[in-house]
């Protein structure tokens, strides 16, 4: 993926996924338009020279796409690039998603994607 230009998301394929810790998360995308506006855990994802990345953080949010959009804004500021996961849960209370969310990154920690 080296080198790799995204002129327009919309123009991607509808179905991108990408495996957390046995989790299926829509993405990784470097828009917050291809995120949904649901409740669920977002994926912070470091773009690492050579192709490679590495899960940053991973968080549960009320509204995926609105929380994409701040960590796209701010990372995009400090020069890091990140893309964006989403793994969708209807309703998803903070307690639950937080408790998921804090699992997922333990066992992410040190494997790269």
């Amino acid at each position: 993926m080296t080198g790799l230009k995204i002129r327009d998301p919309r123009s991607l394929p509808t179905t991108l996924s990408i495996s957390i810790a046995g989790f299926d998360f829509d993405g990784p995308f470097a828009s917050c338009l291809r995120c949904k506006e649901d409740s669920g855990i977002l994926a912070i994802i470091e773009f690492k020279p050579g192709g490679n990345f590495a899960v940053m953080n991973l968080y549960q949010s009320a509204n995926i796409r609105s929380s994409a959009h701040l960590e796209l804004s701010y990372y995009a500021q400090s020069k890091i690039r990140v893309l964006v996961a989403a793994f969708y849960i209807k309703d998803c209370s903070a307690q639950i998603g937080s408790n998921l969310a804090t699992r997922l990154l333990e066992s992410t920690s040190l494997l790269p994607l």
